[in-house]
């Protein structure tokens, strides 16, 4: 029983520590664009970083059974170009409106990909949360599209490019399963094709401003980035999947965009207004109800009174 209990304390751990990491990775990134960098620099750093912790296990293991085009779609969904286009419109948009419609647009993407090409029939509860979510990324749109603003006139850009982003995180959960690929696999190829294919092309034919951001901003951007945002959160959802169950362990991610709200207020001085608070409670439930939350209390429940 006690052994047990550890158990499952351990993977809600790693699941809330990875909610923690991806909540609050559009808030320092934000941070990093509105100091010195660009999102071509913070691309870099991260690739750069995370590509180095991955490499050895690349050249052990290779591209794990993938072809080279199976590869170079996976590094397209989760790699440089996401990331790029992430931190661009953190440039414009602010963080919290990253960090849920990021993660609303996955799951409507990814619904809407698993019905079109893996023959997914979804539930009462998934065509629901959809409709949540889909109402939530309306009502946080609604604001940076209807003000006058000056802050806020070209955040609905942003918003675009972070529905982008969601796609193309979409994109490369459903391929993942399309080709078998575990996570750590998938964040392997990812990190080191991204530093292969982008790092030498930044050098040599951008703008760096690495060289004049502060040995802080670097350091900062560089563990967050690299170790924390593209390896560690990576492998302790990976982890609580193991513990908890795939469905138990996808919760967590619904707690990223109520972080990222809050991060950004405290952090950032962004505080949300009424409609984008709606809009996080609609990405939330929405999310939390395509995931059976009820029937998952009740299943949860069990577990601990018969342990």
């Amino acid at each position: 029983m006690t052994d047990e209990r550890a158990r499952i304390g351990q993977g809600i751990a790693m699941g809330v520590l990875a909610a923690l990491i991806w909540g609050i990775w559009p808030v320092v990134s934000r941070l990093g664009v509105q100091q010195t960098l660009t999102a071509y620099d913070v691309a870099a750093i991260r690739f750069a970083v995370a590509g180095v912790i991955f490499l050895p296990w690349v050249i052990k293991l290779g591209l794990g059974g993938l072809s080279w085009k199976q590869a170079l779609i996976l590094t397209t969904g989760a790699g440089a170009p996401y990331v790029l286009i992430s931190v661009g419109g953190l440039t414009l948009a602010p963080a919290s409106h990253g960090g849920v419609i990021i993660s609303g647009g996955t799951f409507l993407f990814s619904t809407l990909g698993s019905i079109l090409l893996l023959g997914d029939r979804p539930t009462r509860h998934r065509w629901a949360g959809f409709t949540l979510i889909l109402l939530g990324i309306l009502s946080i749109g609604y604001r940076s599209i209807t003000t006058s603003s000056e802050s806020l006139a070209d955040a609905w850009m942003g918003d675009l490019l972070f529905v982008v982003s969601g796609f193309l995180w979409a994109s490369y959960t459903l391929n993942s399963k399309r080709f078998n690929v575990s996570p750590v696999m998938g964040a392997a190829i990812v990190s080191v094709l991204s530093m292969v294919f982008y790092v030498p092309g930044y050098l040599a034919f951008g703008d760096p401003q690495i060289l004049e951001a502060s040995w802080q901003e670097l350091i900062t951007q560089g563990v967050f980035q690299g170790v924390l945002a593209a390896a560690l959160a990576l492998v302790c959802y990976t982890k609580s999947i193991s513990i908890l169950g795939a469905a138990q362990a996808a919760v967590f991610v619904s707690l990223a965009p109520g972080l990222a709200v809050l991060f950004g207020d405290w952090i950032l001085n962004e505080p949300p207004s009424y409609a984008e608070y709606a809009g996080v409670s609609f990405v939330i439930l929405g999310l939390l109800t395509s995931l059976g939350l009820f029937r998952l209390r009740k299943t949860t429940t069990g577990v601990l009174a018969d342990s």
